[in-house]
Formats: structure tokens, sequence, C-alpha cells
């Protein structure tokens, strides 16, 4: 057995029984690759033997030996584990037997009259056998791999299903098996349009194709929702990540599914109990408006007769009290101014409360709610408007003149303002945008945000009622601007979420 030897050194068992012959090949080998560790043996056992000692490159051996033949050396070096290539070397040996050798695990055959094209055959079949073995290992690799996804997709809390380019489905986890209702047994095999309503089943091809062709992963139902189809027929919303997966068997598509109905339900409930609250705050508005009318009109109707009754009986009797009684006179005239305080003072309460001008229309009672507002502060407020009216429902048009109202007494109570820019425009489709912006000091974020806002609060749900957009923050220059835009429509509360929730 050669001693152990430089790695770049060739090893060749030759399995031979003719010294001349081994020296022959030993020739040939060092004159054309140089350098080689050759190591002759002519029985099985001696064959055996060195198998199991050193690491050999290649096997050469002659077909027929006296005690030992080729075929022998095959199912010796099968046995031993070894995969070593072995080049068969004879005098003469017919087509048919050298057939049957290397289709039992022989690499090549040269024949001993033509030694000269050993090394070469050798090298080719080295570099063959260095392929074979590099190939071997990346599919063990690849095997590996694979055992450990297949576990990880199992341990997985979503359906996972892989699809293969005829649109099979090959692996399928145990959450699946929950998902479609289907027998993992009956999944794997089972094509994957069946998984899905007849109306979505020519979609698949195209996204096995498109995932591959972008090598990328596709996200469906994030937007309008998908529906899976379980074996019992009933319907299952999901949303669906399809992703390339290359495999020893060819390009697939895994297919990550997330059964959503939960969650759909979910969103369902907090919209209906979102439209609940709107329609209940909407409710709460109409209640509270309609008593602020009721108790406006008792207190412009009953209160203020009773008080410009009550000055009329005053001043009658002051005409006939003497003249020389000053101290009677000057009495009467005191209660009559006092009267005629109280009589302002409902007046402008019941305006407070709900504004006869409302029912001029809303461009009437904003205009008239500039003019009260510069009056009653002094900060200069003029409406400007591109129409003399809009039509709007009673309940709406009170909403939009809340919201100003509000918007105003923000003004007077923290801004500090000198000026204030009100603005009422029309816009296409009978929309239309109200705008007050002053010079004062601004809004922050925080002011916006903090627990105690009780008045934007209102304007935003006046807002929502109306089926519009309330921007409230920093007005051009400085200042806090109120901008509410709105499409005039009629009728009901607007939807309160936009974008679609089932398909």
């Amino acid at each position: 057995m050669p001693p152990d030897l430089p790695q770049a050194t060739l090893r060749v068992l030759l399995v031979e029984d003719d010294a001349d012959d081994a020296e022959l090949v030993r020739a040939e080998l060092e004159d054309q690759l140089g350098a080689c560790a050759l190591h002759q043996v002519e029985t099985r056992r001696d064959f055996e033997e060195a198998l199991s000692g050193c690491g050999w490159d290649v096997i050469v051996s002659d077909v027929h030996l006296p005690g030992f033949s080729a075929l022998e050396a095959l199912y010796a070096r099968d046995a031993s584990g070894r995969d070593l290539p072995l080049v068969l070397l004879s005098g003469y040996i017919g087509e048919e037997a050298a057939a049957a050798l290397i289709k039992a695990g022989a690499a090549d055959f040269v024949a001993k009259s033509n030694l000269r094209s050993l090394p070469g055959v050798i090298n080719r079949c080295l570099r063959e056998a260095q392929v074979l073995r590099e190939r071997a290992a990346a599919q063990a690799a690849l095997a590996a791999s694979e055992a450990r996804y297949r576990g990880l997709v199992e341990m997985l809390p979503v359906a996972m299903l892989m699809v293969d380019r005829n649109g099979m489905i090959v692996l399928a986890n145990a959450e699946a098996e929950r998902l479609f209702d289907w027998p993992r047994a009956e999944l794997v095999g089972r094509a994957a349009r069946t998984l899905v309503p007849p109306e979505l089943r020519d979609c698949l091809p195209p996204l096995w194709r498109a995932i591959h062709r972008d090598a990328s992963t596709l996200r469906l139902g994030t937007g309008k929702t998908l529906m899976a189809l379980r074996r019992d027929g009933a319907l299952v919303p999901i949303e669906i990540a399809l992703s390339p997966v290359d495999t020893a068997d060819g390009p697939m598509a895994l297919a990550s599914v997330v059964d959503v109905s939960l969650r759909k339900r979910a969103e369902a409930e907090i919209l209906s109990s979102r439209e609940q609250l709107r329609e209940l705050t909407a409710h709460l508005n109409r209640a509270k408006e309609e008593e602020r009318a009721v108790i406006a009109r008792e207190i412009h109707d009953e209160l203020g007769g009773l008080l410009t009754g009550a000055r009329i009986e005053v001043a009658n009797m002051a005409r006939e009290l003497p003249p020389q009684r000053l101290d009677l006179v000057t009495a009467a005239g005191s209660v009559e101014a006092l009267l005629d305080q109280a009589l302002d003072i409902t007046r402008r309460i019941s305006r407070q409360l709900r504004p006869a001008i409302l029912d001029y229309g809303i461009v009437a009672a904003l205009d008239w709610q500039a003019r009260d507002f510069s009056k009653r502060t002094g900060i200069g407020c003029q409406l400007d408007t591109d129409t003399e009216d809009v039509e709007l429902e009673p309940e709406r048009a009170t909403a939009v003149f809340r919201i100003a109202q509000e918007a105003l007494t923000n003004v007077a109570r923290h801004a500090g303002a000198s000026r204030v820019r009100f603005e009422f425009a029309t816009g296409p489709g009978n929309a239309f945008t109200l705008r007050i912006a002053d010079d004062g000091s601004g809004i922050t974020g925080e002011d916006i945000a903090k627990s105690g806002s009780f008045g934007i609060r209102s304007m935003r749900e006046r807002a929502q009622f109306l089926g519009g957009e309330l921007a409230i923050g920093a007005a051009p220059g400085g200042g806090t601007e109120v901008e509410l835009r709105v499409a005039a429509q009629r009728g009901g509360i607007a939807p309160a979420l936009a974008g679609e929730l089932w398909s």
C-alpha cells in the first residue's frame, strides 16, 4: 500500500496480474500526468483491503484475472461505499461484455493495445466523477433544506400550499387542512384551482407565471377580498401571498393563505358601531337643535311677549303719574330701561339658541354671523362669498352654521386676533367650502389633540354628518385656519369609512 502522498498526486488502484502490463500502465500515466501513486492488486482480498485503507482517485481493472474479475471488482467497490470511477482495461473484450460491465457501473473501457488513451480517459472520468459528486452534494443539501423548509411550513400558524407548474398541490400543512376542510392526503395531488370559486380559476396560471417571471412575491386580497372554497362549498375570505420557490423538482409557487373571516367580522362590527355612533350623534344634535328651536321660540314669543307687555304697562303707568312726583317718574323710567335690557338679552339668547336668520338660507345666516361677531368682539370679520345661497336641508344648514359659530368662538377666546378671513365658496357638483382664518397666535397639534377639545370634536362630528372633511391647522402667514369641504348632498349620515370592505 503506498505511503501518504500530496493531495495533487494521482492515486490509482490497479487490478492486474501481469507485472509487465502494470509497468506499462505506470509509465503511460507518469509520462502524461506526472507523478502518480499506483498500487497493484491481483486478488479480491487484496482489492478490498486496499479500498479500505487509502483514498484512491480511480480504479483501473483488467477484465479477466485467474481468480478475480472486473465485475467482481465493481461489486466490491459498490459494497465498500466508495464512489470511485472504474476504468476497464483488457486486451480483448466483446462489445456485449463491455456494454454489460459499463451498465453494471464501469466508467469506460480502454484496450491494452491503446494504452496511450488511458490518461485522457482517466482525466475525463475524474471530471465526470467530480461533477456527479458535486451534484449529489447539492441535491443532498437541497433535500436537507427542503426538509427544514417543510418543517418550518408545518409549524406556521397560516395555511401553506406548494403548487407546481401544472397547478397541482404538492405540499400542504396542518393549517391548510383546517382552512379548506380537506384531509392533507386529499389536498396533496389536488388541483389548486378547486380551492377557489369558479370565477377566479382562470386567474391562477397567469399569477403563477408572473411570480416566476418577476421573481417577486404577489400579495392578493389586501384590497378587494378574495374567497377560498371549502370542501362543504362555504366561502371563506382570505389574503394570499404567492412566492416563487426553486426546488429539486423544478420551480414552484408557495402560497401563504390567511383566513381573515374573524378580522372581516370585526371590521364589519366596528364599521357598524361607528355608523351607529354617528347616527346617535346626529340624532342627539338634531334633538338638541329642535330643543333649542323650541326654547328660542318660547323665549322670543312667551317671555318676549311678557316683557313687551310689562314695558307697555309701565309706560302707561308713567304717563298717568303726577308730574310733581319725580321720584315715581324716575323709578318708572328705570323700570322701562331694565325691561328694554331684558328684551335685548331675550332676543340675543333666542338668536344664539336658533337664529331665525337660518330660515333665509345658510349664506344669509353666515353673513349675519360675521357682522354679529365683528360687532360683539371688535375683531374685523366680513363674509366673502361667490353665491347668494346654497340649497341645504335645515339640519345640514344648521350644522354648517354651528361649525362656523364654534370656529369664531375659538377665535374670540384663544386667538388674540385682530382680523378674521371668512369665506364661503361653491364648487363643482354643488359642493362648497367654508374657510375661517385668523391672524392670531395660531394653534398647535397639542391644542388640537388635547382631551378637552370638545369644540373641535363637535366640529369634526358635524363635518362627518355632512359627509365632508374638516381641516384645522396653521394659516398661511400665521394664525389658525379652519376649512370645511363638503358636497351639498341630501339626507342621511355620510359613509363613515372610505374603501370597500367586501368584494
